[in-house]
Parts: C-alpha cells; structure tokens; sequence
C-alpha cells in the first residue's frame, strides 16, 4: 500500500462514516462537504464537467484560486479511489445508467455564479465515470484504517525487520559473551628469570656505555680547559 497522506485519510474516513451509517456512498457524496456555494455540473452527453461557484462569493478575478484547490482535491479523491478498487479495498458500481446533466455540490438554487469548465481529460474521465458510482466498503479498508493506514504487508515488513533486528543483536550478545568466557579460560601468563634478563639486559649494557661516554666527555673537556689556559699564559709573555 502506498503512503496515504491526511487529506486522503479525511476522505477515507468519510467513506467509512457512512458506511457504518448504513448510508452507502458515492463520490459525489463523499466530495460534497468541500463544495460551500459550489456545484459540480457532470454533462455525460457533452463528456465535460463544470465548476459553479455563488458569484456573491467569487468572481472572475479570485475563482483562479479555488479553481486550483477543488482541482486538486477532485484528482486527489478520484484517483484515491481509482486505486483502492484496483487493490481490492473497495467496489464501485453503477445503480443505474448516467445520461444528460448531473450536479452535486450546495450551490443554492437561483444564485448568480461564475462557472470553470475543467480541462483536464484524465480528471473529466474520472469524474464521469466514478462520481456517481456505489462504493462498498471492503473488511480490508476497515482493517487498513484501524491498523493506522498501514497494510498487512507493510504491518509484516516492519514485523520481520523488527525480529531480525532482534536477532542480530542476541547474536551479537551472545558472540561477545562467548569471548569473554575464552579469554577467562586461557592460563595465566608467567615471566621467568632468564626471559626477563633477556629483555633488560640490552638496556642496561646501553646505560653503561651512554655512562662512559659522559666520562670521556667530561675528561676531554677538562683537558681542554687546562690546555687552553696554558696556552693563554704563553702568549701574554
């Protein structure tokens, strides 16, 4: 199952409302709510489809703007639909035959309007084909809605990561644990006698001669001292 985003999950739950109503819905009953002192033309002869909006609220100049909200709402809803019948969610059918003009919406009869004729094919197509369609709601759409809009396969995946987390980190546990419990079984280590005379014996044989050096350093530079002196006392008589 795809991501549902919050609109399509508002939609859903209308759907669910009537239906534990008793009320079996359609998406013109569904879509009606948005529609505030607007209508919605279906023209099934002329396969066209008109938005009309009370000309006391909206004019030519700021229709643009909710032209563009009832647009995406329209394609949103249809195409939500459009995919959970394809996933078996849900069933549409049609009661009886749609010939002539259809609306819904609550734009009160006799009131001015300024009308939007949509452009989209793909959005008229839909709209004449599912608007005034049955929806019956499948078990799985009551499930899906009570598992938080997630699907059994998703609930499933995340079950199995879950667990194979899980998994890996006993594993991992267990591992360490294991070499701990190896490391307290192996004996003690000694050092005897002659091994560690071996290792200090070079460092002490190195100390003893960095000492004579010192000595001979220390005798050169005397001898210097007194020879530079003497020579000194030569050359003053």
């Amino acid at each position: 199952m795809r991501a549902i985003n919050n609109f399509e999950r508002s939609i859903i739950n209308r759907i669910l409302q009537y239906h534990e109503s008793g009320i079996t819905p359609n998406i013109a009953s569904v879509i009606d709510p948005l529609l505030h002192d607007k209508d919605i033309v279906l023209d099934y002869q002329n396969k066209s489809v008109e938005l009309k909006a009370d000309i006391q609220f909206y004019n030519q100049g700021n229709i643009t703007d909710v032209v563009r909200q009832i647009t995406a709402e329209l394609v949103t809803t249809v195409n939500l639909l459009d995919y959970l019948e394809k996933n078996g969610y849900v069933t549409t059918y049609l009661e009886s035959s749609t010939t002539g003009q259809q609306r819904f919406g609550q734009l009160v009869q006799g009131h001015n309007f300024v009308n939007y004729n949509f452009v989209d094919p793909k959005l008229i197509d839909l709209l004449l084909d599912y608007s005034l369609k049955t929806i019956l709601v499948g078990q799985s759409l009551i499930d899906f809605a009570k598992d938080g809009y997630q699907s059994k396969e998703d609930l499933n995946n995340r079950r199995n990561i879950k667990i194979a987390l899980i998994s890996l980190i006993i594993t991992a546990t267990l591992s360490g644990i294991g070499l701990i419990f190896s490391y307290k079984s192996l004996p003690p280590t000694t050092i005897d006698n002659k091994s560690i005379k071996a290792l200090t014996e070079p460092v002490k044989q190195q100390n003893k001669l960095d000492s004579i050096d010192k000595v001979n350093q220390s005798q050169l530079i005397e001898f210097l001292k007194k020879d530079t002196i003497k020579t000194r006392n030569i050359n003053k008589k």
